[in-house]
């Protein structure tokens, strides 16, 4: 197996693009924006989710300073990027990301907890030389940050 020399893994929500997508927490009658979600005690023994605004479409997207400022200077290289997000349904965010990225790029769905980011990011160690992430949450970065390995970068994004 060649090793590639860099990958570029991007989170989507509040990294790449704010949405007016909320997270509902039934049993308390919240209704969480993603930001609000990141400083939630997720609580799944407790509470009921809903994650449907999440599946499929994206409501109101706008890009973040990330993505129109930092995103073009990363790619430059010619890097291989992964998009690692929590929504299901990649066609809205391929048809988001069109004008703003113009390669491709692989989106993985589905890495709904930190340690669902870390695990992905730690399968890929052996393909690349480094892995630079680059999230919104904290609990995210820290997670990754956690693998403790130098071929990888994790930084917080504030859009």
């Amino acid at each position: 197996m060649k090793v590639k020399d860099k990958l570029i893994i991007l989170d989507f929500d509040d990294t790449l693009a704010k949405t007016d997508c909320k997270i509902k927490v039934l049993n308390k009658g919240l209704a969480l924006s993603t930001k609000e979600w990141v400083k939630y005690n997720y609580c799944p023994d407790e509470d009921e989710y809903d994650f449907s605004e999440f599946r499929g479409y994206l409501i109101n997207p706008r890009p973040t300073n990330f993505l129109l400022k930092r995103v073009p200077k990363l790619l430059a290289n010619g890097s291989d990027v992964l998009i690692l997000t929590s929504r299901i349904g990649k066609k809205a965010i391929e048809e988001f990301l069109k004008d703003y990225i113009k390669k491709p790029i692989k989106i993985v769905e589905g890495a709904f907890r930190p340690k669902d980011k870390r695990k992905k990011i730690e399968s890929l160690l052996k393909k690349y030389n480094s892995i630079e992430f680059y999230d919104d949450s904290h609990k995210n970065v820290k997670a990754v940050k956690d693998i403790r390995n130098p071929k990888i970068i994790a930084k917080v994004v504030r859009g």
